[in-house]
């Protein structure tokens, strides 16, 4: 019930049905793929995950909390690249399967045929779509998701890297960016924060990222107050503990470009290690995506 008004808004129904043939994950996976959500499991109990423009990073990385550089593969196009994502469902009319073939202009505008042009394809059995527009929706999303996502990422943090699932968004601070600051905030006293490291004098004010004991992020606007200090805009609701520093990490922050991610998977390694495989966030992705009704 999670998404179901959000679906309803959307106008996006499943409509279909499900024989003994079929796992119950199986059946889970095809509904879900109608609202453009995947299953995941979350505290060993099965959850929905969707991608969705706008999101907010649960978690961020910075060399602070990895614990080796992270690597970085680029994907080139290829002439053999995807170019044309085939979508079959249901005809509510007829209840035959049709078919609507899916490609990107020179420009980078949508175009729907209904004749295949292209021998590089990828198909989708959109199971329960019974909407034209909501087929080429789903097939869209997923070509602007073949040919924008070209950039992987594999990290190695300590265990706070657990707390990152499936399709999560995170953010990146790179030192490859030497405009990139990070380190550790070592003392708070109201909305003063005092960092390790030192302020370049060009540093006025700003954006800053400051993480909490469960390990996720808060967002900060921030003026600076001298060459270790800043002022925030707001209470970041940490209480100071005399043990950080000590048992506890210092609360980490960074101030800089964000590279967002989605995390493709989580890999424990020992007792107290374990990598991230992540994908390049892009919010082309969904530029095709049905949009909520006005109310």
């Amino acid at each position: 019930m999670e998404f179901d008004e959000l679906w309803r808004n959307q106008g996006l129904e499943c409509n279909g049905s499900i024989d003994s043939d079929s796992t119950l994950l199986e059946s889970l996976r095809d509904v879900l793929n109608c609202g453009f959500a995947v299953p995941v499991v979350r505290d060993n109990t099965l959850s929905v995950k969707r991608l969705y423009a706008e999101a907010t990073p649960t978690q961020i990385f910075t060399k602070s909390n990895m614990t080796s550089s992270p690597v970085i593969t680029y994907s080139l196009p290829k002439d053999d690249d995807v170019d044309e994502v085939v979508v079959n469902f249901t005809s509510p009319k007829t209840y035959k399967t049709e078919t609507v073939y899916c490609h990107l202009d020179s420009d980078g505008s949508k175009r729907i045929t209904n004749y295949p042009e292209s021998d590089n394809q990828e198909r989708l059995d959109a199971w329960g779509v019974t909407g034209k527009d909501h087929a080429v929706a789903l097939g869209m999303r997923r070509l602007r998701y073949l040919r924008n996502t070209r950039v992987t990422y594999e990290i190695k943090t300590e265990l706070n890297g657990l707390n990152c699932e499936f399709n999560d968004l995170v953010g990146l601070v790179l030192d490859e960016n030497l405009s990139n600051i990070t380190g550790r905030i070592i003392s708070i006293k109201g909305l003063t924060v005092t960092t390790d490291m030192e302020l370049p004098a060009n540093i006025l004010d700003g954006v800053i990222y400051i993480s909490r004991k469960d390990g996720s992020y808060g967002e900060y606007t921030f003026s600076r107050a001298g060459n270790h200090s800043l002022v925030l805009d707001s209470d970041p609701g940490i209480i100071w503990d005399d043990e950080f520093g000590v048992s506890l990490e210092y609360p980490l922050f960074a101030i800089g470009e964000l590279q967002l991610c989605w995390v493709t998977a989580v890999k424990p390694e020992g007792n107290n290690r374990c990598s991230l495989s992540l994908i390049n966030y892009s919010e082309e992705i969904f530029k095709d995506d049905i949009m909520e009704k006005k109310q």
